[in-house]
């Protein structure tokens, strides 16, 4: 979320988080104001919302 201060802040630590867990669990950020359909189907009302996949 451009506008979002505090996923702003998170931005490093994702890319970092991203590695650290790569082949364990997918990382991404999703800009809900482009991806609105995505985020409303996953339940983000929110931000920043933190979620974690499994590889597959």
């Amino acid at each position: 979320m451009p506008w979002c201060f505090p996923c702003q802040q998170l931005s490093g630590e994702w890319r970092t988080l991203s590695k650290l867990l790569k082949g364990i669990a997918h990382v991404a950020q999703v800009d809900c104001t482009v991806q609105s359909q995505l985020c409303q189907k996953q339940g983000v009302y929110s931000y920043p919302t933190i979620r974690l996949y499994p590889p597959n």
